[in-house]
This record gives C-alpha cells, sequence and structure tokens, in this order.
C-alpha cells in the first residue's frame, strides 16, 4: 500500500463517478488484505468513467489487489495529502488502480495499450455550485501514454477529486455545502496523436515534479 497526496489542475467539468462508494467496513477489509487469490467484486467500488465502460464492455466482474505491485511514478505535493494506491488486475489483459482516501476507494482500469506512467497528488479547494464556501479536497491527477498504432501515440490526463467530510457551524447543519460528496473524476483532455506528454500537464508541474516527470517520458 503507497500512502501519497497533492492540490489541483486546470478545471475541466467535474462529472460524477459511476458507481456508489463501497461501505466503510467492506471497504477496509478490501484494501487491506493484499490478497492476489482474493477476487473482489467491482460492484462494490465507485468506477472512473472509463472504468466504467470498459467492465461493462469486456463483462469484468471482479479484481486482485496484485503482491508484487507495478505502480506509476508518484509524486507528492502536499505531505498531508495522503491516498493509498494498490496495483490490481481486473483479468483478460486489463489492469487498474485502487485509489483510497478514509473510507472511500476508487477503481481506475487500462490495458497494454493505455498506461498510467505519472501521478501528483495535492491538496485543493473546489467551488461546487450552490454551495457557500469551498470544499478542501485531495487530487490525484494521473498522466498516461495511450497507443493508438503503429509508431502512434497520445497523451491522456484526468483527474480524481476526494473531498474532506466538510465541518459546519450548527447553524449551517442541513445546508448542501453541510453534505459530504463521494468522489469526482473527470478527464481533463486527450492532447493530437503523436503529441506526447502532455504539454498543459507538464506546464503544470513545479520545476522539482517537472525534472521527474521528463526522467519518466525520456525512460519510456
Amino acid at each position: 500500500m503507497i500512502a501519497v497526496a497533492f492540490n489541483s489542475l486546470a478545471s475541466a467539468e467535474e462529472r460524477l463517478l459511476i458507481s456508489d462508494a463501497i461501505p466503510p467496513l467492506l471497504l477496509t477489509a478490501s484494501v487491506t488484505t493484499g490478497d492476489a487469490e482474493e477476487h473482489l467484486d467491482v460492484d462494490d467500488y465507485q468506477l472512473t468513467e472509463v472504468c466504467s465502460e470498459t467492465v461493462q464492455k469486456y463483462q469484468l466482474d471482479t479484481f486482485q489487489i496484485n503482491t508484487n505491485p507495478y505502480l506509476p511514478e508518484i509524486s507528492l505535493r502536499n505531505a498531508e495529502a495522503a491516498l493509498d494506491i494498490q496495483d490490481v488486475s481486473l483479468g483478460a489483459g486489463f489492469d487498474g488502480l485502487l485509489f483510497q482516501r478514509g473510507n472511500r476507494a476508487v477503481l481506475h482500469c487500462f490495458n497494454q495499450f493505455y498506461w498510467p506512467n505519472f501521478i501528483l497528488l495535492e491538496r485543493s479547494q473546489r467551488w461546487m455550485i450552490f454551495e457557500s464556501g469551498a470544499r478542501q479536497a485531495t487530487e490525484a491527477h494521473i498522466h498516461s501514454y495511450i497507443s493508438c498504432g503503429s509508431n502512434c501515440g497520445y497523451s491522456r490526463y484526468e483527474s480524481i477529486t476526494f473531498f474532506d467530510d466538510p465541518k459546519v457551524p450548527k447553524d449551517e447543519e442541513g445546508m448542501l455545502h453541510s453534505s459530504p460528496l463521494r468522489p469526482l473524476y473527470w478527464l481533463g483532455g486527450d492532447t493530437h496523436p503523436n503529441e506526447y506528454p502532455s504539454r498543459w500537464f507538464r506546464s503544470y508541474l513545479t520545476d522539482e515534479e517537472r525534472v521527474i516527470f521528463d526522467r519518466i517520458i525520456d525512460e519510456g
């Protein structure tokens, strides 16, 4: 299990993830096993939009947490913004990453033609429609390489936002901004074919983060 964290990429439309979050007790049992022999039910987890489309199209019902994980490079921008990230296998050539913060978990899927190679974690603030004030959050910004054929590849960046449970004065309890939110996923964008890496993602990084990112890209 890897603990990590970070701040906020250029905002795209925030869309709710497809499935409901796993109940806290089941979540704790599932995420902490690390047993590659145990098959976990996909339906118990909140999925990114990409993952939801994948499991429906290929009828993937379960996944396993890998005991010998391969993880992308993870850059922690803020020490207090911790996430647990685990490498998982869904079978049929599909892999994934399980992101967890507290009792919330989100499953993200990919395959041999589409794989994440850099994740930035940070703390952020998000202003939601019809709410008073900003919500505090931890975000994972994911940069991936996607193969589109022979001598063809492009970049994609995506983000997952985990919101803190709101703390409000007693007279604001029951208002919209006092209710917990499940995580949000959005597709930040794809580059043109053979534009790699994403210049937009790279420009968001600090100088120190950019050095690590460039090394990962150069190493392929």
